[in-house]
Formats: structure tokens, C-alpha cells, sequence
């Protein structure tokens, strides 16, 4: 159970710290379009009845930001690199969540830490292996 839930998150975990230590402008860019993703799946998924609200929500919030990061286009992004970035980070952010909750005894289990960092389980070490 310990190798189960650990290595998932210290995978996600390591593969943030090394994107931000080589390749800052790739972190940043990946914090941004998974925090907008989770800024709007937080703010309508909260208060929705059902659960397709919110990831919709935060689809549009990253799809946003994805447009942002176009306009400044962040060193090692092109205008064609930087939309398939964005995309493989919403696809990625939604299944993290699924990940994270799999990895607890109960989907709705209380655990604040893993939740933090759940949309960066798959888009994370994903996003190191294609920019590495």
C-alpha cells in the first residue's frame, strides 16, 4: 500500500523539481495551465450537481491560459509545440484526478497533500519525458 501510494506522487513530485531546475520556463508553463485547470474545475465542480461541470470548467480555464502562453510563447515553445503541450496538460490534469483517487482506500478520502498535486501525477512526468 505504501509503494502504491507513493511512488505516483514522488514520481509527479521529482519530475516538477527537475522541470524546475533545468527547464524553468517549461515549469512555469506547465504550474500555470494545471493551476488554471484547477482554479476552474474548483470553482464550478464545487457547487455543480453533477461531476462533468467542473472538468469542463477547467478545460476552459487551461484552454484560456494555453492562449496566454501563445501570445508570449516561453523560450523552448513554438506556436505549433506549445498548443500540443497545452492539450496533452488537458488530457493529462483530469486523469491525475482519477489516479489520485485511485490511489486512496475511498474516492472521497481526506488527503489534502495528494490532492494538491493529483493533476500533476500523469501531466508532470508526461510533460518531462516529451520536453527532456
Amino acid at each position: 500500500v505504501l509503494t502504491r501510494s507513493s511512488v505516483p506522487a514522488g514520481a509527479a513530485a521529482g519530475s516538477l523539481a527537475v522541470l524546475a531546475a533545468e527547464r524553468t520556463s517549461v515549469f512555469v508553463a506547465l504550474v500555470l495551465l494545471v493551476s488554471a485547470y484547477e482554479a476552474g474545475d474548483f470553482l464550478v465542480g464545487s457547487g455543480s450537481a453533477n461531476a462533468v461541470e467542473g472538468p469542463v470548467a477547467g478545460l476552459v480555464a487551461l484552454g484560456l491560459m494555453a492562449v496566454g502562453l501563445a501570445i508570449v510563447q516561453p523560450p523552448p515553445f513554438t506556436a505549433v509545440t506549445l498548443p500540443l503541450h497545452a492539450a496533452v496538460a488537458g488530457v493529462c490534469a483530469p486523469l491525475g484526478q482519477i489516479a489520485g483517487s485511485a490511489l486512496l482506500p475511498r474516492g472521497d478520502a481526506w488527503a489534502p497533500a495528494l490532492r494538491r498535486l493529483d493533476s500533476y501525477l500523469v501531466s508532470a512526468p508526461l510533460w518531462l519525458l516529451l520536453v527532456g
